[in-house]
């Protein structure tokens, strides 16, 4: 889903420009089309606000509004939803309207960058982890068959960075050893690794 950081700022910069726009609202003399431009604007900016600030995922209200517009529940999709409510603000034309539309623009563009580049990273992720996981699976698999026993896939947890106890790593192993024959491979607990992983991503966004 990307940086928490950008969730942060996203946020920010949202009420930063709901609210400058309400100033614009008392300083300026807008027209009827300045007027529905700042209604649009106003709306576009609570919406990314309550996406942003709302990221704890058992939020139903917020998995209601990712099941309607799929692609605000990734970071890029609210990039393009940034970019167009910066491009509405600059159509004022007025000073304060195109630093703070351009600050916004200039955020929706980085944050479809990084959405892109995470969404691409997560999609080779299964490439990419073959030799990793493979490296840590035949250091911890001592028999000859190159099958790990539930003594061995404990320690292959632990080195890849999983802290559980012993009732979760019996659990899981008895999940991936389908047959029953008290032993797993390297392509069965790779699988349940990427079924993990990305379960585990789906719950972040």
């Amino acid at each position: 889903e990307g940086p928490r950081i950008l969730q942060f700022f996203g946020g920010l910069i949202s009420f930063s420009l709901a609210i400058t726009v309400i100033i614009m609202c008392f300083l300026e003399s807008p027209s009827t089309a300045d007027i529905g431009l700042m209604v649009s604007t106003i709306w576009l900016c609570i919406l990314l606000c309550f996406m942003e600030w709302h990221s704890n995922s058992a939020n139903m209200r917020r998995r209601m509004i990712a099941l309607r517009v799929k692609p605000l529940k990734f970071l890029w999709g609210r990039g393009f939803l940034f970019m167009i409510t910066g491009s509405l603000q600059m159509l004022h034309m007025w000073k304060i309207a195109l630093i703070s539309g351009g600050i916004t623009l200039g955020f929706g563009f980085i944050s479809v960058l990084v959405g892109w580049w995470k969404f691409f990273t997560f999609r080779n992720l299964p490439k990419t982890l073959d030799g990793l996981l493979w490296s840590e699976y035949s250091r911890c698999a001592m028999d000859s068959d190159g099958l790990i026993k539930a003594s061995e896939f404990s320690n292959l947890l632990v080195e890849i960075g999983f802290q559980v106890d012993d009732y979760l790593t019996i659990r899981e192993f008895n999940r991936i050893d389908k047959n029953n024959d008290q032993k797993i491979s390297f392509y069965e607990f790779k699988n349940w690794f990427v079924k993990k992983y990305r379960t585990a991503r789906s719950e972040e966004v």
